[in-house]
């Protein structure tokens, strides 16, 4: 777990429309593919614990219209969120949504041992 997945885990949102509060989840990356705003968090909807992330393109550090985005653009704002969410949580319950200028994707946080009874992250 990275220590930013691991800052997520320790700090829930149960309000993800409070975005003073998603300030400190939020962050520029930069790699070969460009600039982006993310946000990576663990929210607690209707009762269950979600990772949610955020990736956004970015042009002189304005957010990009996905719709505007070249198919290249658009697959490196995927991947870069998928990486995000690299090693935690259930891959296979992943909701994708492409938002105005946002790429999100929610993905359930543990899965219940029927044997151990233990978690897994």
């Amino acid at each position: 777990m990275t220590s930013r997945q691991s800052f997520a885990l320790s700090e829930v949102v149960v309000d993800v429309n409070d975005t003073d509060r998603l300030k400190a989840f939020a962050k520029t990356l930069v790699n070969d593919a460009g600039r982006f705003g993310s946000i990576l968090t663990v929210d607690r909807f209707q009762g269950r614990l979600t990772w949610h992330v955020s990736v956004t393109s970015l042009s002189e550090f304005k957010p990009m219209l996905w719709e505007r985005l070249k198919p290249s653009q658009r697959e490196a704002v995927r991947q870069l969120a998928r990486e995000l969410l690299a090693d935690v949580g259930r891959p296979d319950s992943d909701v994708e949504d492409a938002q105005d200028k946002s790429y999100q994707i929610l993905r359930q946080l543990t899965i219940e041992g029927r044997e151990t009874g233990k978690r897994s992250e």
